[in-house]
């Protein structure tokens, strides 16, 4: 198969995982519970993430710099993290590491695909957004983290969307 189809595809991966992603958000005001769907759910939408990473950085490789090798590794690493079944290494727990490690990650990947200007700049935005609002939650707790999590899942899901469709699109072109 074709790099570029390959791409292509990681390109859809992202629109169904941003979509999941945007729709997963609104799962604490409508679900009470955890259950066992709810994390097959979270499993597909991370699944589906490291695809659209491969797809994300696999359409800007002609004009990659440090920010987005760096923001594409550290981000798969978070993702690897939080999809193990694992919960605690240590006093460590994974799922809490990952999702910082993905957040400094799409900071990274998001400054990166900005400076590129191969993708339009709504998607990096919605990124930066997500994560901004995400740290800041975390830091606040409480109702404010429930909050701030339904932004920045909105956010990042959007910009995952946003960036499969122009890659989906544009497939063909590259």
């Amino acid at each position: 198969m074709q790099t570029t189809m390959i791409i292509r595809w990681c390109g859809l991966a992202a629109i169904i995982a941003g979509i999941l992603r945007v729709l997963a958000s609104f799962l604490p005001f409508i679900s009470s519970g955890t259950g066992g769907n709810i994390e097959i759910l979270y499993t597909v939408i991370d699944i589906l993430i490291l695809f659209g990473l491969i797809g994300i950085y696999g359409f800007q490789k002609e004009k990659i710099d440090k920010f987005v090798f760096a923001g594409f590794i550290t981000a798969m690493i978070g993702t690897l993290l939080i999809i193990l079944p694992v919960g605690m290494v240590g006093k460590v727990d994974l799922y809490t590491t990952g999702a910082m490690i993905i957040s400094i990650g799409m900071l990274l990947l998001a400054i990166g695909t900005w400076r590129a200007g191969i993708l339009s700049r709504w998607a990096p935005a919605l990124w930066i957004v997500s994560t901004l609002v995400g740290v800041g939650g975390f830091m606040l707790g409480g109702n404010a983290l429930t909050y701030a999590f339904f932004v920045a899942g909105i956010s990042f899901g959007l910009g995952f969307t946003l960036a499969g469709a122009e890659i989906w699109s544009k497939g063909n072109k590259f």
